[in-house]
């Protein structure tokens, strides 16, 4: 089984885009508790702090518990359905109708 682990310290970053790379790998992830991984903390496991002692203790509980393996999974592939293509044309064609008509 793999995971994707993203041990960043603090950074002065608003979010990570490597993760959003990790995201389309479709594997859980497992991140530190840095900032910018908040918008995403219901597809990951949050290590308790920055230590590789926790950080591997994340990924043997994720690993270990198939409910939750599952469960962030379930929220990747949640993520990734509103990031596609399609999905991100049809939102910006909505947006240049509603300018275009307000305009």
């Amino acid at each position: 089984m793999d995971v994707v682990v993203y041990p960043y310290r603090e950074i002065n970053e608003s979010s990570s885009a490597a993760v959003r790379y990790g995201l389309s790998l479709k594997k859980p992830i497992v991140v530190t508790p840095a900032e910018i991984f908040e918008d995403i903390s219901d597809a990951v496991i949050i290590a308790e702090d920055f230590s590789p002692s926790a950080i591997a203790r994340a990924v043997e509980k994720l690993l270990k518990n198939s409910e939750l393996f599952d469960s962030r999974l379930r929220h990747v592939e949640k993520i990734l359905s509103c990031a596609n293509w399609p999905s991100l044309a049809s939102r910006l064609e909505n947006i240049i109708k509603h300018i275009t008509f307000y305009s």
